[in-house]
């Protein structure tokens, strides 16, 4: 899974953060509003279409885990369909009414729009870029400094969280829920050792000593970004007019 920031020359890296940051809430919102399986498949695909094409993300790494996700949500499906009245099928005392349970695997498929969205976000958007937009929509550049750590210690977690797996395949350790766990142990405990560096790091700085500080990069709102934002949001009201949702 590789959701760290690679410089590339796509459609969604020449767009600025700002714009694909709204563009991502509006396909949440998109999304949230859908209940009927067609709308709900129309829409994440395409929006999963759109974010691969556009940001050239990691095709396999997405279909695994929008997979996993997706199958982790069949749980709404059980729960719609039991509390749904409805013809259905009946399991044992259980009965499962099929219109519940289409709304129970309409909003887990939802699921692949989200994370397409998201995803493209992500490796487009370089974590300093992220910043000096947070900073531009008026939050706090201490509040906009701890989001560009999150989104460049994405990559050494990764890197990290590799290099356990190799050494628990190398010591023949049987995959399950005890390796699991070792793994998630070592990981967490190797990531507390950055504490000490980015803590000097940000002190030999100055952080925080000021208000306010200047940046010397500028973050314009981009042409590309807008238009996708005014079509996504055109496209949503109409469909929600169509549907009658409006």
């Amino acid at each position: 899974m590789n959701l760290a920031y690679r410089p590339r020359k796509t459609a969604f890296h020449m767009m600025d953060p700002i714009t694909k940051l709204i563009w991502t809430f509006v396909v949440a919102w998109w999304l949230y509003g859908l209940r009927d399986l067609k709308s709900v498949v129309i829409v994440s695909f395409g929006v999963a279409l759109l974010s691969f094409l556009g940001s050239r993300f990691n095709l396999m790494s997405f279909l695994k885990v929008s997979g996993v996700i997706f199958v982790g949500g069949w749980g709404l499906l059980l729960y719609q369909g039991l509390f749904r009245p409805g013809p259905g099928i009946s399991i044992g005392a259980l009965t499962l009414s099929y219109e519940g349970m289409a709304l129970g695997f309409s909003l887990a498929l939802r699921v692949f729009g989200l994370v397409a969205a998201g995803w493209a976000f992500s490796v487009s958007t370089s974590p300093q870029d992220m910043e000096l937009a947070m900073v531009k929509m008026r939050i706090p550049y201490k509040i906009a400094r701890v989001g560009y750590l999150a989104l460049r210690l994405i990559p050494i977690f990764q890197r990290d969280a590799q290099a356990i797996d190799d050494i628990q395949t190398l010591r023949k350790v049987k995959k399950g829920t005890n390796r699991f766990r070792k793994s998630i142990t070592a990981l967490i405990a190797t990531e507390f050792r950055l504490v000490d560096s980015i803590s000097i790091a940000l002190e030999t700085r100055g952080f925080g000593l000021y208000e306010t500080r200047t940046d010397l990069k500028a973050i314009r709102i981009s042409v590309s970004g807008a238009a996708l934002v005014i079509v996504t949001l055109g496209l949503m009201l109409l469909h929600y007019s169509i549907l009658g949702l409006l």
